[in-house]
């Protein structure tokens, strides 16, 4: 039903097989020592949003991670994904949408705070 770089999987699965496909496909690339070094201090999650129907793939790297070795990751994956013809993402035989995202850092989560320099002034304040 699912397939992520060729390999049949399951949506659960999705993440796991996406990390292995890249590093099956990192082989004979340039730079593999480094990649492989982010790749075992990494996590790799998939999703699916139902409301716009994408594929999310997720590579999320520790918070220490500079941002150079972001901007790695992210030629080193498009160059691993240029190198195949399987399409990333498949179900039902049908090619879908996907994204990528490159994660190295936390971002506070504000929403829901009761700072008071993060609200907005109300009229019944005044």
């Amino acid at each position: 039903m699912f397939k992520v770089l060729g390999v049949d999987t399951s949506m659960i699965r999705s993440g796991k097989v996406f990390k292995d496909m890249l590093i099956e496909l990192s082989k004979r690339k340039k730079g593999r020592p480094h990649f492989m070094e982010l790749v075992k201090r990494s996590e790799f999650i998939f999703r699916f949003d139902s409301v716009v129907e994408v594929g999310i793939f997720e590579i999320k790297l520790p918070n220490d991670v500079p941002n150079e070795d972001v901007a790695f990751m992210e030629d080193f994956v498009t160059r691993c994904l240029k190198a195949t013809d399987e399409s990333l993402f498949v179900f039902k035989g049908v090619p879908q949408k996907a994204v990528i995202t490159i994660i190295a850092s936390e971002e506070p989560n504000i929403i829901g705070t009761r700072s008071p320099h993060l609200r907005k002034k109300s009229m019944i304040d005044e």
